[in-house]
């Protein structure tokens, strides 16, 4: 080995080890026009493209790797890692036994294999998977696949021991933010408020220095945020907020934006383009900006940058600080076309539905259903349907209406993607019924009645049990209950619909 090519080894493990993926991905470059057939140097050029979100190309390092040394565990073990970031996780799997298969003492193979069996929902077999990466980890390093011991009891339903879990995790390792971060969604589904929002604030530490979006919010902006905030930090402060993650969350945590506008001295908001004329009219004291980026706002001009998600560490530490109310109003003329459009239901009840949400990572499987599964509800005589479901669903409703006495109504995606014609839609509706998804955030930000139907597993955002959610007082929560699938949630939609008023037409 030439001194060149040590000094450029070193180089580079010091800048993973400083959190700089970026630069350590130069020098790995560099690396590899000297020693192109080094797998170990595929396998380190792979792991700083999965850092840096890049996963496509890190497979593609770590199947070089392989082809040049196809007994390599490591490198199957990271390839079975990044196909679970691509939402590949079959292959995750056999990559994961390959990898074992040459080296089953790889503690980060079982917890690959742990997270693709995981994902494939075959819990018990994930369960010990992690389980056994526990026992082969020692130090703070246990923590990890502790954490992931916690998030299979949780999916469980062993929600005592989960917690148990990601507190012994967090014992082992207080700094590892991963763990806190997941023990955040337990304390959340059990509405440990004040706990769970102290723990929430991981999702931001250690990644403060990373070249790549988080949540969707940009690294200028990033480095920027005020972790933790609290009332009296915001008081009389120009403060930025910044949404993040799901268009759904964004809503949700859009209802302590009045509450941070009550106490700062100016506010505004980044928030998705969907949601911008729909925050303007709610709430015309804020100013709000289409997007994330840091072009769109000078940092300058504010004292605080705070993430939409750290408000409610401030603003909702009880279930008591939880109003309930609506917070979101289309414009009157937007809320009028749409009655227009829709015009007379007669005596029928005229409700929204939606059927599907989230993707893969986010378990659509389990959170969704087929059309046809909601027949009984649509059939119902004194009822009329309208499509609120995203994405283009022309060609199911079009199979299905021609099947149904009464079609569901349904409009082009370009005429309701942005929110504030879906929140008009909504508004001039009887009522909504829902899977969980941005409509159940958007029915209840509006003030309207809906009735959300929840997988057995609820996320964290719905809790644990109950019919309620705090952060809407208009939303009736009705879960499934054991093995028998969504058929006893429909019937109970049904009945709800029923004792609902009829509609004035």
């Amino acid at each position: 080995m030439t001194d060149e090519i040590r000094s450029l080894r070193d180089a580079a493990a010091d800048r993973m080890r400083l959190g700089d993926p970026a630069g350590a991905l130069m020098v790995f470059d560099r690396l590899l026009t000297l020693t192109p057939d080094d797998p170990v140097g595929q396998v380190n050029r792979g792991n700083a493209l999965n850092r840096l979100g890049r996963a496509a190309e890190a497979l593609a390092g770590f199947d070089r790797a392989i082809a040049l040394s196809p007994r390599m565990a490591v490198a199957h073990s990271n390839r079975a890692q990044t196909l679970n970031t691509l939402d590949r996780f079959d292959e995750a799997l056999a990559g994961a036994d390959r990898a074992l298969a040459l080296d089953p003492g790889l503690a980060n193979a079982w917890r690959h294999r742990g997270m693709a069996l995981f994902r494939l929902e075959r819990l018990d077999a994930a369960l010990e998977s992690f389980r056994e990466a526990a026992r082969l980890t020692s130090g703070p390093q246990a923590a990890e696949p502790l954490a992931e011991v916690g998030m299979v009891l949780a999916e469980l339903g062993r929600d005592d021991e989960a917690l148990a879990a990601y507190d012994r995790a967090a014992a082992i390792d207080p700094q590892a933010t991963g763990v806190r971060y997941r023990r955040a969604h337990a304390r959340l589904l059990r509405r440990d408020f004040a706990g769970g929002w102290e723990d929430y604030e991981a999702r931001w530490q250690g990644r403060f220095a990373d070249d790549r979006p988080v949540a969707g919010v940009a690294p200028e902006l990033r480095r920027r945020l005020t972790l933790f905030p609290t009332v009296e930090m915001l008081r009389g402060r120009r403060v930025l907020a910044v949404a993040e993650q799901g268009i759904g969350d964004e809503i949700m945590f859009a209802s302590v934006l009045p509450d941070l506008a009550a106490v700062a001295g100016d506010v505004a908001c980044l928030a998705d383009r969907r949601l911008q004329g729909l925050l303007s009219h709610s709430m015309p004291g804020i100013e709000v900006l289409a997007g994330r980026g840091p072009e769109l706002a000078d940092p300058a001009r504010f004292d605080l940058i705070v993430a939409l998600g750290s408000l409610p560490h401030a603003f909702r530490r009880a279930a008591t600080d939880f109003p309930g109310l609506a917070y979101l109003k289309p414009a009157d003329d937007v809320g009028e076309a749409w009655r227009t459009r829709l015009g007379p239901a007669g005596r029928r009840r005229r409700i929204g539905i939606s059927w599907r949400g989230g993707v893969a990572r986010t378990r659509t499987n389990v959170r969704s259903m087929e059309l046809e599964t909601l027949r009984p509800l649509l059939e119902r005589p004194d009822c009329e349907f309208v499509s609120l479901q995203y994405g283009d669903v022309a060609a199911e409703l079009a199979t299905f209406n021609a099947t149904i006495a009464r079609p569901v109504l349904s409009f082009p995606v370009p005429e309701i993607d942005d929110f504030e014609q879906l929140a008009g839609l909504v508004s001039a509706l009887d009522a909504v019924v829902t899977v969980q998804t941005a409509v159940a955030h958007l029915t209840g930000a509006l003030g309207r009645p809906g009735l959300v139907m929840i997988p057995r597993r609820a996320e964290w955002r719905y809790g644990a049990a109950g019919e309620d959610i705090p952060w809407y007082g208009s939303l009736r929560l009705l879960r499934q209950t054991d093995e028998a699938g969504w058929a006893p949630v429909i019937d109970r939609v049904i009945a709800g619909i029923g004792a609902m008023p009829q509609s004035a037409g």
